[in-house]
Order: structure tokens, then sequence, then C-alpha cells
């Protein structure tokens, strides 16, 4: 409750409070509706759309991975640029950072475009 004072106005917190409170029954009452099974929770994943596309851009992403070779060319990627000819090692670390970063701003850059295509109800 101290976090909620610094953060709303005096007036909202226990406003806040009482949604927080619906949310967290809203949920359980959720989850009880689902089921404890681990197939049941599966099935409720499909059916949320939101879900289902994050999780059809996070397959593909690993798919093309595997295709392309990334994981191995990210792993020997500081020995691949040495082997090129770049005898410094802060230049060839560089470069390797370099190439490392271009993976992570590429599967957030699918990421992104997967939930904005995705979508909300």
């Amino acid at each position: 409750m101290a976090i909620l004072k610094k953060i709303y106005p005096p007036n909202e917190v226990e406003e806040e409070i009482k949604a927080l409170q619906s949310s967290i029954e809203a949920e359980k009452v959720e989850k009880g509706s689902i089921g404890d099974g681990f197939f049941s929770k599966i099935k409720s994943a499909w059916c949320d759309v939101v879900v289902r596309a994050d999780l059809y851009a996070g397959i593909t992403v690993q798919v093309a991975q595997q295709f392309v070779g990334i994981n191995s060319v990210m792993y020997y990627s500081l020995t691949i640029v040495q082997l090129a000819g770049f005898a410094s090692n802060k230049t060839a670390l560089a470069l390797s950072l370099i190439t490392s970063s271009l993976n992570v701003v590429d599967s957030m850059l699918v990421y992104f475009l997967s939930t904005d295509l995705g979508g909300e109800d």
C-alpha cells in the first residue's frame, strides 16, 4: 500500500486496491474454469488469439534459426571473425557483439510485428 501511495494520488489508492482485488478474483475464477490439468491449460492458451499469435512468431523464429544456422554463427562468431583476418581481440569482439545485437534486434522486431498483426479483439 505504501508503494501505491507513492504512485497514485491519495484519493485513488483505495480505488486501485479494489480494482486489483477484483482482478485477482476474476483470475481465480477463470483459472478454476480452465482447470488444473496440463492439457486444459494448453487448450486455453491455444484459444487465446494473442497467445497463439505470439506462439506462432516464436516457433517461426526458432525454425528459421535452425534452417539458417544462426545459432552456430552466434556461438562461433568471435572465432569466425578472428579467422577472417581481424587479429585484434578488441575488433573481433566488437564485430561479434554487433552480430549478436543484430540478432536481438531482429528477434524483437519479429515479436513486435507479430503482436501488432495478431491484434486484440
